[in-house]
This record gives C-alpha cells, structure tokens and sequence, in this order.
C-alpha cells in the first residue's frame, strides 16, 4: 500500500490508501467478516476460558454447551453477537474482545478483592501481635512499679522475710544435694554389684566348661589308652598264640 503517489516520507493520503484497500478487496473482506462469525472456539474451549463469566444461575451438574448458552446470554442482550452450533460457539469480531475485557474485569476485580483479604488479614495479624506486645509490657510496668511500692513500704518485714527466705532456700538446696548425692552413690553401689555378679556368673560359667572340657579331655584320653592297651594286648596275645601253635605243630611232626 502506497501512502501517497510521490512517495514522500511522513506524508499520508487517506483516499489513495482507501481507493487501494478497496481495490485490492480488504475493504470487502472486512464488511465479510464483520457481518459474518470469524471467532468459533467449541463448548469445552468456551467454557474453559470463560468459565469465570458463569452467572449465578449455572447448575453445576448441567454440561459444558449448557453452561456456555447461558454465560454468552448473561453478556450479550443481543442475539446478533454470536450464534450456536451443535458443537460450537460462532461469534462476531467485536464479541471476543468484549469476552476479553469482562474477563480481564473479572480477574481484575477477583485479585484486587484478593489482596485486600491478604492484607486485611496481615494488618489484622500485626495489630493484635502488637497489642499483645503492648499489653505484656503493661502488665510487666505494673508489676515493676507494684513490687516497688510493696518493697519501699514493707523494708524491714521484707528484709527478714528475704533471710529466712534465702535460708530455707540454703536448707533445701543442701537437702535436695545430700538426697541428690544419697541417689547417686545408691547407683554407683548398684552398678558395681551389678558388675559383680556379673563377673561371679561369667566365673561360674567358665568354671563350669573348664570341667566338662577337662572330663571330655580325661575320657578322651583315657579311652584311647585303653583302646591302645587293649590292641597292644591283642598283639602280644596273638604272638604268644602263634608261638604255642608252632611249637605244638613241630611236636606233632615229630611224633609222627
């Protein structure tokens, strides 16, 4: 598109550029698009980006299409604006960015009110930790200066009271010591008779397979002497028995 026919910069024709726009047909496909429905999103789209539009009288069980119908009539209160489809929503040009500009209203609105609740709350939180603060301190000035007064007018009573208060404070901590010292040698005695028997146990046990070993030993011992001497016995007597046989076979030839 030419701005004007010399081509000179920062100099703008408006006929030349709206005679070209005709000519080139943008004109007409404009005039097309604005009476026809350019914007067609399908219901769950719809609903899903426009669901914050949904007037109070949405029921919660009823379906997306449902849903939509009644969100594009609570914003539009002409018909002319958008259209309905068996699984589409068709709208003209200028009803998206309405939708636009009510939602981004919306959400506006719905972040302002938002923060205005985090912040009630947090102002809320601050001033009762502070009036808490306040009222601590309070009540520690008041019992500062009530023990101030109740110390200047009764200075001796008070004074005595003090010492027989730090002696009997001496007294039961020289109790709890000797209680907490009695404590601690009854358990260093029971740990120590503890370790004892346990020690005679162990000893006991030790003694014990001392013995069965040595007897295992002592049979063990025993019963290959006598397996020794009974071979060796065996041995002998077969030797004396094969001498007395040779000696009464020889006999025997000899008398024959």
């Amino acid at each position: 598109i030419k701005p004007n026919d010399s081509k000179d910069p920062f100099r703008f024709s408006s006929r030349r550029v709206v005679g070209q726009l005709r000519a080139c047909g943008v004109l007409e496909t404009v005039r097309i698009s604005a009476d026809g429905y350019p914007s067609r999103l399908s219901y769950a789209d719809f609903f899903t980006r426009y669901s914050i539009l949904v007037p109070n009288g949405t029921k919660d069980g009823a379906d997306s299409k449902q849903n939509s119908c009644l969100l594009l009539a609570s914003v539009f209160k002409d018909r002319e604006n958008y259209q309905l489809g068996r699984t589409k929503a068709f709208l003209r040009s200028g009803a998206v960015a309405m939708l636009e500009r009510e939602r981004t209203r919306r959400l506006e609105t719905a972040v302002v009110r938002i923060q205005a609740l985090a912040r009630g709350a947090s102002v809320r939180s601050s001033f009762r930790r502070a009036r808490f603060s306040a009222l601590r301190a309070q009540s520690h000035a008041r019992g500062i200066l009530f023990r101030r007064e109740l110390t200047q007018r009764t200075d001796t009573i008070g004074t005595q009271y003090r010492l027989l208060f730090a002696y009997r404070g001496r007294e039961t901590q020289r109790q709890i010591f000797l209680h907490s010292l009695v404590r601690f040698q009854a358990t260093v005695r029971r740990v120590l008779l503890q370790r004892e028997l346990h020690r005679r146990k162990v000893l006991e046990s030790v003694v014990i397979i001392q013995k069965h070993l040595r007897g295992y030993l002592a049979r063990d011992q025993f019963a290959r002497v006598k397996r020794g001497v009974t071979l060796l016995q065996a041995c002998v007597r077969r030797r004396a028995a094969e001498k007395r046989f040779r000696e009464m076979k020889v006999s025997v030839h000899e008398r024959c």
